[in-house]
């Protein structure tokens, strides 16, 4: 989701918004940027009572 322009980063902090998640943890070296994106709990719910 993050492209060249960086609006990404805003893509993903509004989808955190629209469902009540987590905003990421970004990790920025020389290497590159690292994202951990969690699954909100809803999300996780909704997994659990796919799985039964």
């Amino acid at each position: 989701m993050i492209e060249a322009w960086g609006r990404g980063f805003d893509k993903i902090k509004d989808a955190c918004a629209r469902y009540n998640g987590r905003l990421p943890e970004y990790n920025i070296s020389a290497s590159g940027i690292m994202v951990l994106c969690r699954a909100y709990d809803k999300y996780l719910e909704l997994n659990d009572v796919v799985m039964m």
